[in-house]
């Protein structure tokens, strides 16, 4: 009888001492996915902050066309976090990050058109903000695209409200989590422009 006792004392001394060794950080419910921000203007950063606002993401690494823009966005977010992201010179470079999950492409126009497509070639999970007006001819690669890479991939629009901006990077994330069974806005079902 008195074993049993013993034992018992033991297997709640391991499992309260074992969950202190293991850290606050490591028993944290939700995963911390790791953000790449491509497009480092305006709405480059709100969306990126969406994402950081949730305590699911952290930026990782940041790159624009314009060197400037990505030194200013790697200063805005670094006393944010723990770690100061990575200043890419090169696109590629970024995306060939291992720790890299989440590619978000925040460019004016349609310039990130190209870097989506890239981006799908590497099986990495995708945010792109699109503009408003774009034709089916100009979608259609982008959906064929998406069908090919393991990433998911969830689209913004530009110049939309920032709580639609805010549902859909919480939306991604809780789908990445399995928290929800579909995307509020996958790239195969946005509306097209007739022009």
């Amino acid at each position: 009888m008195w074993y049993r006792r013993i034992l018992t004392a033991g297997l709640l001394v391991a499992c309260t001492l074992g969950g202190f060794a293991q850290g606050v950080d490591d028993i944290s419910p939700m995963a911390i996915y790791n953000v790449g921000l491509v497009g480092c203007d305006t709405c480059g950063v709100a969306v990126l902050n969406r994402f950081l606002s949730t305590g699911e993401a952290r930026c990782v690494a940041v790159w624009s066309p314009d060197e400037a823009w990505s030194q200013a966005v790697k200063e805005e977010v670094a006393p944010l976090q723990s770690k100061v992201p990575e200043l890419c010179a090169d696109y590629a470079d970024m995306l060939d990050r291992r720790d890299l999950d989440i590619v978000l492409i925040a460019l004016p126009g349609e310039q990130g058109l190209p870097l989506f497509l890239q981006a799908c070639d590497y099986d990495k999970s995708i945010y792109i903000e699109l503009p408003l007006h774009l034709s089916a001819d100009k979608i259609a690669p982008l959906v064929e695209a998406s069908l090919t890479t393991s990433g998911v991939v969830q689209v913004g629009r530009h110049a939309t409200d920032p709580g639609e901006t805010a549902g859909c990077v919480e939306n991604m994330l809780s789908y990445l989590n399995g928290q929800t069974d579909s995307l509020s806005s996958p790239i195969d079902k946005i509306s097209v422009s007739d022009k």
